[in-house]
């Protein structure tokens, strides 16, 4: 919708946008930002628990979300379920407070974060946590480390600027090939600017992978109407 709003050059008369449910980067939050010049208000939400978190103002874009600590308590565990170390990384454990019919007690969400030990000038008090995409939401290396897919997102919106596309999709289909499908908007992406990204990103992961960009008139929906922004290698 951002990209037609920007497009057809209207302005609409909002107070803020609020958006949820869907991971977004930096680069998504601050195009919508330029486009609407509102403030964008992002909530941490599913259907099991609603808001469980609501992005800190103060660090518009990064993914870090103060917890509503009069309704949600959210611990962050190792795959054997125990307390993770300061900073690192873990599974989202949530269990909701006001709910009365049926309790959420330490409901694994699928979502992995990690809580962060700083301050805000937004006024707010609570802890802070990083969201950092759904399990699986990882680029598997053939080192047997993995990358970040929404960070490697960022970084792939960063290069391409989120205005010159309407949809992509990440698509792991090896450890050494990675298919990113572009649907551009009416400002098309030369031969040379393709090129010039595919090496890029591929020295970005390393481990002789390599990234075939393909421009797209459309991506394939999910069943419930969602385009995955990233799709996982398939196991065996």
């Amino acid at each position: 919708f951002a990209h037609y709003v920007h497009e057809d050059g209207l302005s609409l008369p909002l107070l803020a946008v609020y958006t949820h449910s869907e991971s977004s980067t930096q680069e998504e939050n601050l195009f919508m930002k330029n486009v609407f010049n509102v403030p964008i208000v992002h909530l941490y939400v599913s259907c099991e628990t609603a808001i469980i978190g609501d992005e800190c103002s103060s660090y518009f874009g990064c993914g870090y979300y103060h917890i509503p600590r009069e309704r949600a308590i959210i611990e962050i565990l190792t795959d054997d379920g125990l307390p993770v170390e300061e900073g690192a990384e873990g599974k989202l454990v949530v269990s909701v407070l006001d709910r009365k019919i049926t309790p959420v007690l330490r409901y694994v969400n699928g979502d992995r974060g990690r809580f962060l030990n700083l301050t805000c000038t937004c006024g707010k008090k609570s802890p802070l946590f990083e969201m950092l995409g759904r399990e699986g939401e990882k680029i598997e290396l053939t080192n047997g480390k993995a990358f970040s897919a929404l960070l490697f997102a960022s970084n792939l919106l960063k290069m391409i600027k989120p205005q010159r596309v309407k949809q992509y999709q990440i698509r792991q289909e090896s450890p050494i090939k990675i298919s990113i499908l572009i649907v551009p908007t009416n400002k098309p992406f030369e031969a040379s600017e393709i090129s010039k990204l595919e090496l890029t990103l591929a020295s970005m992961l390393g481990n002789g992978v390599k990234i075939d960009i393909q421009r797209v008139d459309n991506i394939e929906r999910e069943k419930n109407e969602k385009i995955k922004f990233f799709i996982p290698v398939k196991k065996d």
